[in-house]
């Protein structure tokens, strides 16, 4: 036991000097799809939760955005809409971190969805002067995280804003546009109180600002030069091929380059997403039914190929980590300001033609796993096979017997289902897994892959 212990300190420990773009997802709607019929199934038709199966195939980042009062909106049911609320996003956070996931909350400053063209206040802030808006951006962010520490799930990272590309807590429906210095006064005001959250409570809560992949460049020089923001560890973008002004992966590389150049925070891509299909699984028109000026295919494996060329790209720049935007969007009844059902299932993970199969696209996530095999030194003669598998896995070449140890991506030993050379994963959830062996003192540990 103690042996074991010992290797998975020292295996997650280089593993986590591998320097990898990490592979996230936004489980935003989440909670409400469950409450509303939608169920999720693996590659093999089972019934799974979606958070620990997100996490089995490998999934790192878990993200969600938090309206302030989402109650004062109604959807198109008739009812008032709580996804986003306060309530729904700590469920979500508690089913993350059991699950495994790192946690990451977009706080977007109004009772609903804030983006490039809307960026308004909560009601409860309207008419305020400035400086009790000020005081309110301030006691607000820090009530926030007061009550995720008390739930104990305090994010790694809070996001300041959402998609903040032309306005910031305006009163107007539609962004009026910057107004510095007074809306730079308004995102140091919730900065700093992450900064007030940490000092208290000795924990270090990242700062990020959010824009777009057409704003990015020139939001950093507003932020820099007339803005005075500068007190942020990150900065997410929103980079979505339907609607990139870029042309290529050519242009998209340059764009991480120039941040990088001006700025020494991390970058991350904050939300992507790419249609499988153009169908429709209901009546709630789809958002997005093309790639835009990227020419891959609106397939399941065209999906699956953009995934793995952005991480790629994503990798060789030094972006920290690509996030892919709703996921579980799956349709069901679920009602919001717009529509029932989803208009993005045509972009989820699931595929409705197959009652809601996992699609290829969740292979994306172990693209940081397949790079950290080259991280342990080879011990020769050992021949793992047929690998992935979706039974029997075969070990030969072992110089003696019980030196092996399985563990999930999580970290847990499950040992139990090696016997002898072989390895029995018929009962495990498909994913990744990491096969621990060792020989003439040394360790080598392989990759299993569960189909």
């Amino acid at each position: 036991m103690r042996l074991s212990i010992f290797f998975l300190l020292a295996f997650f420990n280089v593993y986590s000097q591998t320097t990898c773009v990490e592979a996230g997802a936004d489980f935003s709607y989440t909670n409400s799809v469950l409450a509303h019929g939608g169920v999720y199934r693996n590659t093999t038709g089972q019934v799974v939760d979606p958070y620990a199966y997100f996490a089995q195939r490998g999934c790192t980042l878990a993200r969600f955005r938090l309206f302030h009062t989402p109650q004062n909106r109604m959807d198109v049911c008739g009812n008032p809409i709580t996804a986003g609320s306060l309530a729904d996003v700590t469920l979500g956070l508690q089913r993350a971190k059991a699950a495994g996931m790192k946690l990451l909350v977009s706080l977007h400053y109004g009772d609903y969805f804030n983006d490039p063209g809307r960026q308004k206040r909560p009601a409860a802030w309207m008419g305020l002067s400035q400086t009790v808006l000020l005081d309110s951006i301030r006691n607000y962010t820090l009530k926030v995280l007061n009550h995720f520490k008390t739930n104990n799930v305090i994010p790694e990272t809070v996001v300041v804003g959402n998609e903040t590309t032309w306005g910031f807590i305006d009163e107007t429906d539609a962004t009026n546009g910057w107004q510095f210095p007074a809306d730079g006064q308004k995102f140091n005001a919730a900065l700093y109180a992450i900064d007030d959250f940490n000092s208290t409570n000795q924990v270090h809560v990242k700062k990020m600002v959010h824009f777009t992949d057409s704003t990015a460049i020139w939001m950093l020089s507003q932020f820099q030069t007339v803005g005075m923001v500068a007190n942020y560890d990150a900065i997410g973008i929103s980079f979505y091929p339907s609607i990139s002004p870029l042309a290529n992966w050519a242009d998209f590389d340059s764009m991480i380059q120039q941040l990088q150049s001006n700025v020494t925070a991390d970058i991350y891509i904050l939300e992507t997403g790419a249609p499988w299909t153009t169908a429709y699984a209901d009546n709630y028109n789809n958002g997005s039914s093309s790639m835009g000026n990227f020419s891959y295919p609106i397939s399941p494996q065209g999906q699956k190929q953009y995934l793995l060329d952005l991480i790629q790209h994503s990798q060789n720049k030094g972006v920290k980590a690509v996030v892919y935007w709703e996921p579980t969007w799956i349709s069901s009844s679920l009602c919001d300001a717009w529509g029932q059902g989803s208009s993005y299932e045509n972009a989820s993970f699931f595929n409705f033609q197959q009652n809601n199969q996992a699609l290829p696209a969740f292979d994306w996530f172990t693209y940081c796993t397949s790079l950290a095999q080259s991280d342990f030194e080879p011990v020769e003669g050992i021949r793992i096979f047929p690998n992935p598998t979706a039974n029997i896995v075969h070990v030969k070449g072992l110089k003696e017997a019980n030196k092996m140890k399985l563990y999930s991506l999580l970290g847990q030993e499950i040992s139990s289902v090696i016997l002898g050379e072989t390895i029995d994963v018929s009962g495990l959830p498909e994913g990744c897994y990491f096969l621990s062996i060792e020989q003439d003192g040394k360790w080598q540990t392989f990759r299993v892959f569960k189909k």
